[in-house]
């Protein structure tokens, strides 16, 4: 199945934060293990990306909330 990115989105945001991600699954250790553990769960390699990109979001929201 394939989806398209919403009219909405911020592509440039969404480009970003996937390099980000990227980045983060080659250089940081907690990242690779996740992104390592999904791999064996069978997803594909986008649906991994995306969701390091959302764990991240949701660490930086979680720093600036506290």
């Amino acid at each position: 199945m394939k989806s398209k990115t919403s009219h909405m989105a911020d592509k440039k945001l969404k480009s970003l934060l996937f390099l980000a991600a990227k980045t983060a699954v080659a250089h940081n250790r907690e990242y690779s293990l996740y992104a390592e553990r999904k791999k064996l769960e069978g997803k594909p390699y986008f649906l991994i990306m995306n969701n390091v990109s959302n764990k991240m979001l949701r660490t930086v929201y979680g720093v600036i909330q506290s």
